[in-house]
């Protein structure tokens, strides 16, 4: 009798299949070849992710999951004004970041924001949420301007999603993604800080 073969979990799908994204596109992945090299049928593979595309949502999941963690490590500390920028230029960074290690990951990100998927729609509204969070504490230590936190925070976002959205970043030069982005950084920045420290003590 055949010993079988151990199933392998999600994870160590994705993982192999996101390294192959290295030199090709998720198109191209032969999910085949992935069982083969885990050692188990493409039934397995398949019992897991129906579709390249629930795949495609998974990998999408994963590198939004990472993102929201990375700005929870980066909001801990520093200022408003500091956290404010490290936010807004977070993710096209994170894009260009994935994008140049795994080219094949363009495609996935693309797909999933054309998609609208939860994972996407979840990322959204944290960085939503983020955003009004830090604009309030710049008004309560004094750092920024008043005016309507809920309002800003998604005219923030909207300007944000000029160069953080992966299909931008898969379109343009990725240098120029990141002179958009100082660009975009620097003029935010420039509209909510206080003028002059005059100000900041009314």
């Amino acid at each position: 009798m055949a010993e079988q073969l151990a199933k392998p979990s999600k994870e160590q799908v994705l993982d192999l299949i996101e390294a192959k994204l290295e030199s090709a596109t998720l198109e191209q992945v032969s999910l085949s070849e992935v069982a083969q090299e885990l050692g188990v049928t493409s039934r397995s593979i398949f019992k897991q992710f129906r579709t390249k595309f629930e795949i495609a949502d998974a990998l999408a999941a994963r590198q939004l999951s990472c993102l929201m963690a990375e700005f929870e490590r980066n909001l801990a500390t520093g200022r408003p004004e500091q956290k404010l920028a490290v936010f807004l230029a977070g993710p096209a960074l994170h894009w260009i970041q994935i994008i140049e290690a795994r080219p094949g990951m363009a495609s996935v990100m693309v797909t999933a924001v054309s998609r609208q998927r939860r994972a996407v729609t979840n990322f959204r509204a944290f960085i939503q949420e983020k955003l009004q969070t830090i604009l309030e504490e710049g008004q309560r230590v004094g750092e920024f301007r008043q005016f309507d936190t809920r309002l800003w925070a998604r005219t923030i976002f909207d300007l944000m999603a000029v160069v953080g959205d992966p299909r931008v970043v898969q379109l343009i030069p990725l240098p120029e993604v990141s002179s958009r982005t100082d660009r975009v950084v620097s003029f935010i920045l420039q509209s909510v800080l206080r003028e002059t420290p005059a100000e900041s003590a009314l």
